[in-house]
């Protein structure tokens, strides 16, 4: 037993060492796959420098002089566009070298000085090809004038040998540098495979010792596979899948193993189904005798979750329905409030087509009447022209006014109703009552029949509905008596005019007699003070 542990304990220190070792061996080659990187970069920028920099010379600077000298002697235009395009690729060439240079010390910081004292030069040359371009262009402006003794002198000046040396120790430098990076770069290359081949042999040399400790260790895990394979099917059997089959020898692993992949393949596919709203699935083999064997294994539980979310799924269409429904009929609501009879009759349309049903009656309550009035009647996709008054607790519609509660029937009799349709008529196998209240008042009570009867989502949707309609005819009702009382006040308003233009007539008869009276009184006071004056006259003419 003792030897036994120490061949343990020896395997697992082998084997520790060996994926030590390949862990080891791994991360170096991913290393030295981003060393090789690092080098092909390297070498890429290379080319890609020292190509930028000989374009500055050869397709920029050497190309000016040479289009400066064809100008001078053809005075053409073509190679004044020769001398503009050779500046413009001269000025892209050093953008190119100083972008170049940038990459390379983002890349590789640790030569990140040199490649600063780089990008300077590469400033100090491109200010020294501006002066020389700034020389070329006052030597274009002597041309155009035919100042051929100016252009000759200032062409023997040979200004580009200036910005030509600061580009030659440029050039020189980036060379070095460049080098100097590759050679880096590759040195950390095979730097890096030395310890690759390194580690390889080490692993070579722990692989030998751990292969026939693992051996040994094989021929005792095929007992304990055995012992396992054995607690594997008795597992299936007890929490997966339960097919009352015999026990298999253990020995046949091949079989139990199947037995549970075809278990988890199934569970899954269940699980799938399930998840994509497909509630048709069934695990194969799953009988209703299994069911029972089957009441605490996954294969039981999930048929269980199945039945359970069916049911939730029902549910939820229901209330979808339902409130889709209510949010169609209040806006129907909502468009006939202005009349009560064509409110009764869409009313009625709606709620016996919502359910689908085959008939149905609105009765309106008339308190002043004590009666139910049949203001809407609707069958087969046809509206119905029918006059009827039921007083309060006459038959069925009565009493449900009276007790404010819904009534079922599922047995009808003939001469209480007929559905009639162009085909004939029948009985209907089920009539549901149900009173529309509005505050603790029975506003109306409808009346629907169908040869189905109602399951409870569409009761309670009728029921909602009873509310909403409740609500509306009382608001109508209210609606028509403000609309009433509005137009007795304006008749009485208009009676009231009238009584006072006729006042006003007779105020203004009686004025003008009350002013003819005094015109007259005061004719007759005149004609007083006259006589009066005429007598006095008389006197006194009789007296002389």
């Amino acid at each position: 037993m003792i030897f036994f542990y120490r061949q343990i304990n020896s395997l697992n220190i082998l084997i520790a060492l060996c994926l030590f070792t390949s862990i080891v061996l791994t991360v170096q080659v991913i290393g030295n796959k981003q060393k090789l990187v690092r080098h092909s970069v390297a070498a890429l920028g290379a080319k890609n420098v020292m190509r930028a920099s000989y374009g500055i010379l050869y397709a920029g600077l050497s190309d000016v002089d040479k289009d400066v000298r064809g100008l001078a002697v053809s005075q053409s235009k073509v190679y004044e566009e020769y001398f503009l395009a050779s500046k413009n690729r001269s000025k892209q060439s050093i953008d190119t070298l100083r972008q170049y240079i940038l990459q390379q010390k983002a890349t590789f910081p640790d030569f990140s000085l040199r490649l600063d004292s780089a990008g300077m030069m590469t400033n100090v040359l491109q200010d020294s090809l501006a002066s020389y371009y700034k020389f070329c262009d006052l030597i274009v402006d002597q041309i155009y004038l035919n100042n051929t003794e100016a252009v000759k002198t200032m062409i023997g000046f040979d200004r580009g040998m200036n910005p030509w040396r600061t580009w030659q120790k440029l050039d020189i430098y980036l060379a070095k540098l460049e080098a100097d990076l590759e050679k880096k770069t590759y040195d950390e290359y095979g730097q890096s495979n030395l310890i690759i081949t390194t580690l390889i042999g080490i692993v070579l040399f722990l692989c030998i010792p751990t292969g026939i400790l693992i051996r040994r260790k094989i021929l005792s895990a095929e007992r304990a596979r055995k012992e396992m394979i054995g607690r594997l099917e008795q597992t299936n059997r007890d929490y997966l899948y339960n097919n009352q089959s015999e026990q298999q020898d253990h020995a046949n692993s091949e079989t139990t193993i199947n037995e549970t992949i075809v278990g988890l393949k199934e569970a899954s596919k269940f699980v799938t189904a399930l998840s994509e709203n497909n509630f048709q699935e069934i695990w194969s083999g799953f009988t209703e005798d299994a069911r029972q064997a089957n009441a605490n294994t996954l294969a039981g539980q999930l048929h269980k979750l199945r039945e359970s979310l069916i049911t939730s799924k029902n549910d939820e269409a229901r209330r979808n329905w339902s409130n889709e429904g209510l949010a169609k009929f209040s806006l129907l609501v909502r468009n006939y409030q202005h009349s009560i009879e064509e409110l009764s009759f869409e009313v009625i349309k709606f709620l016996v087509k919502y359910v689908n049903a085959n008939q149905g009656g609105l009765f309106l309550v008339k308190l002043s009447e004590e009666c139910l009035e049949l203001t809407g009647c609707y069958a087969y996709n046809r509206k119905k022209f029918l006059s009827k008054k039921i007083n309060f607790g006459e038959g069925l519609v009565g009493q449900a006014f009276l007790e404010k509660e819904k009534i079922e029937l599922t047995e009808v009799s003939p001469n209480y109703m007929q559905i009639t349709s162009g085909l004939g008529e029948a009985t209907p196998g089920y009539l549901i009552i149900i009173p529309f209240v509005y505050n603790d008042a029975v506003e109306a009570v409808i009346e629907v029949a169908c040869f189905k009867r109602l399951d409870i989502a569409e009761i309670q949707f009728l029921e909602k509905a009873g509310e909403i309609v409740g609500s509306a005819i009382n608001s109508v009702r209210a609606s028509l008596s403000i609309h009433r009382a509005f137009e007795e006040g304006q008749l009485k308003t208009e009676a009231l005019r009238s009584q006072e233009e006729e006042m006003r007539q007779n105020m203004e008869e009686l004025s003008s007699t009350q002013e003819e009276m005094m015109r007259k009184e005061l004719e007759y006071v005149r004609q007083i003070n006259d006589l009066e004056r005429r007598l006095q006259i008389n006197v006194s003419t009789n007296n002389l």
